[in-house]
């Protein structure tokens, strides 16, 4: 390629949803990751259809808002689905702690160590608020009577 040439174009989400789906019924993919792959490629899909609406409904594919209003849903069920797959999709992609910046999602097993020192982390974490007399002076009410 020389340096006056154009630069390849960039896949489309069609040609980037074949070489998912392509790689999810390779034989290399566990069985147990493919139930959730095969979600993650469909939230991919409609998220991207969701993404280009606008498009779709000028050029005349989507008519009326039914079939938007069936995108939306078909995303939030996805979501709702994959949040309890969520350590799955982590095992799958297998980013690094540092990636993650979770302190309780290491790999090293000191939960609490972490938990606490990224509790220190946190600026002003053993101040008082500005607010603090008011919490004060309404923990011991005058009585009315």
């Amino acid at each position: 390629m020389c340096p006056s040439d154009p630069p390849p174009p960039a896949p489309t989400p069609l040609t980037a949803l074949d070489w998912f789906y392509q790689l999810i019924n390779g034989p290399d993919v566990l069985p147990e990751l493919r139930n959730v792959l095969l979600k993650l490629f469909s939230l991919y899909g409609v998220w991207s259809l969701e993404k280009h609406t606008s498009t779709l409904v000028k050029g005349g594919y989507i008519v009326g808002s039914e079939p938007i209003q069936l995108i939306e849903d078909a995303i939030l069920h996805l979501c709702s689905n994959l949040k309890d797959e969520a350590v799955a999709l982590v095992d799958a992609i297998a980013p690094t702690d540092f990636i993650l910046n979770s302190p309780i999602g290491h790999s090293d097993g000191q939960v609490y160590k972490r938990l606490y020192n990224s509790m220190l982390q946190t600026p002003n974490v053993f101040s008082r608020t500005e607010n603090w007399e008011t919490f004060v002076n309404s923990a011991n009410p005058q009585s009315k009577l």
